[in-house]
């Protein structure tokens, strides 16, 4: 089979048919990112804006030196938020999350030490301050972005507009509150699991 490009290999592979290789992916971690490039030799400008996790996207010399094949695009800032920080310099997040850089010794992550919603009841869930689904900054030069690298490169394209809608729910409520809510308080779970879904395909269908 002749090289396929990374388009073309990634589209086979979501159909079902074998392309010339299996399609390669990367999300990195900022430090680890940092730390390839410096072991591969590679010099290249560019601002790391790490998301929530500390991943950052991957320049494309470093993607082509590596085989990736896909590019991951995702929402923009929304307008109508602006993040806090607090004293203890952690950041809180539109869904009321706080996560604190921790070094590790070889590395950071951005931990959570503060979810708003452990002590939540039903209720609550009514009342709370959720992110606006419809915010105009999600989607702002989103179209160009996207068409810029469809036009002018032969990535595959993948959309991240939020990740796992049950680990939305314990980032805010706390994973062992969350996991015995499952035995214990089933219709909570219900319906924030129902309340965090409906925000995610709002923000898919914008």
């Amino acid at each position: 089979m002749e090289k396929l490009t990374s388009r073309e290999r990634v589209r086979l592979a979501i159909d079902h048919q074998e392309p010339d290789r299996v399609p390669i992916d990367m999300v990195p971690m900022v430090q680890t990112y940092i730390n390839l490039k410096k072991y591969l030799g590679i010099e290249v400008e560019e601002e790391l804006n790490p998301g929530s996790w500390t991943n950052v996207p991957v320049h494309p010399v470093v993607m082509d030196r590596l085989g990736l094949d896909i590019v991951h695009v995702g929402p923009g800032k929304p307008k109508n938020w602006t993040p806090r920080t607090f004293p203890d310099g952690s950041v809180e997040d539109e869904w009321g999350v706080r996560r604190k850089v921790v070094w590790h010794g070889t590395s950071y992550y951005n931990e959570i030490v503060y979810q708003p919603l452990v002590d939540a009841t039903i209720d609550d869930l009514a009342d709370y301050p959720w992110p606006d689904p419809d915010d105009p900054g999600r989607v702002e030069g989103l179209a160009e972005r996207v068409k810029k690298i469809y036009e002018q490169t032969y990535y595959a394209i993948m959309a991240r507009f939020g990740g796992s809608v049950n680990d939305g729910c314990w980032y805010m409520r706390g994973q062992e509150q969350w996991l015995m809510d499952y035995v214990l308080n089933q219709d909570f779970v219900e319906t924030m699991l129902d309340k965090m879904l409906d925000i995610t395909i709002r923000i898919n269908e914008n």
